[in-house]
């Protein structure tokens, strides 16, 4: 590892002392709870020793970031190695999957599981592009566009929102965080855009302030974009309309730097000189701009669109949960194993919570150098000195560095003392926020490439896969629906935290590993015959009707009128052919044309032919005399 409040570049191995692996994973003891120590990366890179380095010297093994699967678009719950993903609300529960064997059909069970998931409030900056009609779809080249100032946070004619910070632990505030950073980012644009000059009476309506500028192509392009560098639109605005020449404008590059850095700064809370203590928790914020939208109601030919902006203030709470599991023993390895459902741990009282604890580093290191160890604890060890104790659940810590801080770290995740379950806050919530990479030219728009840099120079962003809404049609509607309104954009940062989780970490424990107990309850499948004696008097009158019936149809069937012969007899009375030689031919002897057999009709009577279009006379009994012979006309 390398040692904290050193400049030197060297790494040194060092083990971590037993008590501390004893006191945060004493809580996860004899349970299916794992604890950070069992968070592990899920891909390695080798480094081969330097020979001039001695010993103490060598960079150990080092985690590394590789894109294996997309699992975003999937809205569920998704089983891979150690991982239970849920793509539905975001967040990974951490199992190393086993299953009861001996079973021949499968069983189910629950198990209580240690679950990440990020929390993510965004507020709406009113501030938006309006776009003139068919915008997205025209060369790509600067053109004029609105920016539309709607006085979104009223607050900011007063006093500045600011968050309420007293016990972070246990009330977060991103609501509170995202309107702080979102006043900051609106007087970012007004100073920028003089949005609010004495020039507003010229303007239509002083709720609906708008002023018309060049907008560059990456912007219409891209569209959609989760970002973490707060000033990157601005800095193409600037670009395009050349601001840095008007005579009344600051240095751009001195105000952009200073605005994003405030506003990462009273987002979170802290400023990079901060001190670590145990009531920091880990915060990132950004911005997302929402697809392109015409107002409800409007005509896309005539009307103008809208892209919004929202601020966006994220961190990660360690919480336990519940998950009732089933396996289909016939299914080949772990296809068979699904998550059936996943609902917060339920628990009697205070005290039958889980003790979460968090290290008390001292007033020595910064916020930027260290993250605090943390996890559940046995209650043997509540009163134990240097630790903060937390109930229910946690908004873990992590390290925060400065906005723009162009790290080594820039390109990969790379921990050398891989102690992921520590680290991973700091690297893959900020990559959460890393979708607006730098498109260099009209002919890299359309390619479906990962993002192996991040556009707006935070630093901390690994190779993730690509977000872009171009990238297929089910991402493009998905962040369409998403990012019309700030309350569902808050769902977009989350996603994009578990798909990059997902890939990047994976979990040690399991039933039956790392001397967890072998047993444990499940309920078996078995095949079964049950009756439901409800329906048995339905079921008794259905038989009764049916034996009847084919009782009825057997007596038929044995009577000569009503049986087959009589069956035949009448379909012969019915042939058209029959009809047309008795009623219009002459009889043959005595015989009777209905009657006669199939085989003899034919031979006599089957070629005979008859113009129907002719008129015949025809003879019809009117009865009998009594002497027995028969009137006809």
């Amino acid at each position: 590892m390398r040692c904290p409040l050193s400049d030197e570049p060297h790494f040194t191995t060092a083990e971590l002392p037993r008590s501390y692996y004893e006191l945060f994973s004493s809580g996860a003891e004899n349970s299916t709870l794992s604890s950070a120590f069992n968070i592990q990366w899920r891909q390695w890179e080798n480094n081969m020793p330097d020979s001039h380095d001695t010993e103490e010297k060598q960079q150990p093994n080092t985690a590394d970031f590789q894109n294996i699967k997309s699992l975003l678009l999937n809205e569920r719950f998704d089983i891979i190695e150690g991982l239970i993903v849920d793509t539905i609300n975001g967040g990974v529960g951490f199992r190393n999957h086993t299953v009861p064997t001996g079973l021949s059909l499968g069983a189910e069970w629950q198990e209580d599981l240690l679950f990440v998931e990020p929390e993510t409030s965004c507020v709406d900056t009113n501030i938006s592009l309006e776009l003139p009609p068919y915008a997205p779809y025209i060369d790509y080249v600067p053109f004029q566009v609105g920016i539309a100032d709607r006085d979104g946070i009223p607050i900011l004619e007063g006093k500045r929102p600011a968050p309420d910070l007293r016990d972070a632990r246990r009330n977060a505030d991103l609501q509170g965080r995202a309107r702080a950073a979102a006043s900051l980012y609106q007087a970012m644009h007004r100073e920028l855009l003089n949005l609010t000059s004495s020039g507003m009476a010229l303007y239509p309506s002083p709720r609906d302030r708008t002023r018309t500028y060049l907008v560059p192509w990456e912007i219409l392009v891209a569209e959609f974009a989760v970002s973490s560098n707060f000033s990157s639109d601005l800095e193409l605005f600037a670009r395009d309309n050349k601001l840095d020449e008007l005579p009344n404008h600051p240095n751009l590059t001195q105000l952009f730097a200073h605005y994003s850095s405030s506003i990462h700064n009273i987002c979170r809370g802290i400023d990079p000189s901060s001190k670590a203590t145990s009531r920091d928790i880990f915060v990132h914020c950004g911005i997302v701009r929402s697809m392109t939208s015409p107002p409800e109601g409007a005509r896309p030919e005539v009307d103008k669109g809208k892209m919004s902006y929202y601020n966006c203030a994220s961190a990660i709470k360690a919480i336990i949960k519940t998950v009732t599991l089933t396996y289909n023993s016939t299914a080949i390895h772990l296809e068979g194993l699904k998550v059936i459902d996943v609902q917060p741990k339920q628990y009697r009282n205070k005290d039958s919570m889980p003790l979460w604890a968090v290290e008390d580093v001292g007033n020595v290191y910064d916020i930027n150098q260290i993250s605090p160890f943390w996890g559940i604890i046995s209650s043997k060890y509540a009163n134990r000195p240097n630790i903060t104790t937390y109930r229910h659940s946690l908004y873990i810590p992590g390290r925060m560095r400065a906005a723009f801080d162009d790290s080594r770290d820039r390109f990969t995740i790379r921990e050398s003392d891989n102690l992921a379950g520590y680290n991973f806050a700091a690297h893959l919530m900020p990559s959460a926020y890393c979708t607006n990479n730098e498109i260099r030219s009209p002919s890299e728009i359309r390619r479906n490439r990962p993002l192996s840099y991040a556009y707006d120079g935070d630093g901390s962003c690994v190779t993730i896969f690509d977000y872009h809404s171009w990238s297929s049609s089910a991402l493009r509607e998905k962040w369409t629906t998403l990012a019309a309104s700030a309350k569902t954009a808050s769902q977009i940062p989350n996603l994009i935290f578990t798909d990059i989780a997902a890939n990047a970490l994976a979990g040690t424990k399991g039933i039956g590993m790392l001397g967890l107990e072998q047993e444990r309850v499940v309920t078996p499948y078995r095949t079964t015959v049950r009756i439901d004696y409800a329906y048995i008097a339905p079921a008794a009158l259905a038989s009764i009707a049916t034996l009847l019936i084919i009782l009825a149809l057997l007596v038929h069937l044995f009577l000569r009128e009503n049986g087959l012969v009589g069956l035949r007899r009448h379909i012969q009375r019915l042939a058209p052919g029959r009809i047309l030689t008795t009623l219009l031919g002459p009889a043959i002897g005595d015989g009777d044309d209905l009657e006669m057999g199939g085989k003899a009709w034919n031979k006599q009577l089957g070629t005979r032919m008859f113009d129907i279009s002719k008129t015949y006379r025809v003879a019809v009994s009117i009865g009998e005399d009594s002497q027995g012979k028969s009137h006809n006309e």
